[in-house]
């Protein structure tokens, strides 16, 4: 008897704890410098080519990018819009993140994924500072006023005559992660 009493009372408690919640219900929960986010956003940072996908999103503070990094060696460095393919000072920079992973593979393989938090409503503009992919088009944007405003930041950085890539490591960002893909 008190052993199925116990399993009962064991049940109800998960049952109730494990209920998903909407992310727009969620609490920000502090764990030292780092927060359990809102909602992730996933981005893939050259799986399409020279591209980040999708090209811009929409995150709220509180909120983490993951990028997962494909094929080649690329990066991620903030910029301000009117200077693309230029590092903000103290801006977020990913590091570059060699892999061979490419879109095509099948079976098993390893990326590697990089997040950060977003701390602001305000737009915030990148660009892949690998050898003239800022100038390809390999730009990102979180918050764009609108899309318009992305192409134009796009066509901004395609007049550079440089891409800058930051000295030292990363900056403002989680590294290192590994995750499986299928």
């Amino acid at each position: 008897m008190y052993l199925t009493t116990a399993f009962i009372t064991l049940v109800a408690a998960l049952s109730t704890s494990a209920a998903p919640i909407a992310s727009s219900d969620a609490k920000l929960e502090t764990r030292g410098d780092w927060h359990t986010p809102h909602t992730t956003h996933v981005v893939d940072v050259g799986k399409n080519g020279l591209t980040y996908t999708p090209p811009f999103i929409y995150a709220k503070p509180g909120d983490h990018v993951q990028l997962n990094f494909f094929s080649a060696n690329h990066t991620l460095v903030q910029a301000d819009f009117a200077t693309p393919c230029e590092p903000t000072p103290w801006g977020i920079f990913a590091g570059f993140q060699p892999t061979n992973v490419t879109k095509n593979e099948t079976g098993l393989v390893t990326f590697r994924t990089v997040n950060f938090e977003v701390y602001t409503e305000s737009p915030l503009w990148f660009y892949c500072a690998q050898a003239k992919h800022c100038q390809a088009g390999m730009t990102f944007a979180i918050n764009p006023p609108s899309e318009d405003s992305v192409k134009q930041f796009t066509a901004l950085a395609a007049t550079k005559a440089e891409n800058i890539a930051p000295a030292g490591g990363p900056i403002g960002v989680r590294a290192g992660f590994e995750q499986v893909f299928i």
